[in-house]
């Protein structure tokens, strides 16, 4: 599992969705690989109007930021879908269309 390597001692990684083998991963293997104060695992939660509202406060007021690893055009989806598949992407991966 790749977030053991990029989550810093204190830190968490979280996986709120995504694959069946990725979640089963996080869910299972997580626990055990989270040590020096990392912590490994799948977040559960049910959207509610107060959260909600808190993550929009967040974003405007800029203390939510999304790390973008890359920007493609979008001819380059294909690339960028082989790039998500493959686990490689660490951050979000940006399409511009238009």
């Amino acid at each position: 599992m790749f977030a053991r390597r990029v989550v810093a001692p204190g830190g968490r990684y979280m996986v709120v969705s995504g694959s069946v083998p990725a979640l089963l991963s996080a869910a299972t293997v997580g626990r055990l690989l989270s040590t020096g104060g990392r912590k490994i695992g799948v977040l559960r939660v049910r959207p509610n109007r107060e959260d909600l509202l808190r993550v929009a406060w967040m974003a405007a007021t800029g203390s939510l930021r999304a790390v973008i690893e890359r920007t493609y055009p979008l001819n380059g989806v294909p690339e960028a879908l082989r790039q998500l598949g493959e686990g490689r992407a660490l951050g979000k991966l940006v399409i511009e269309v238009g």
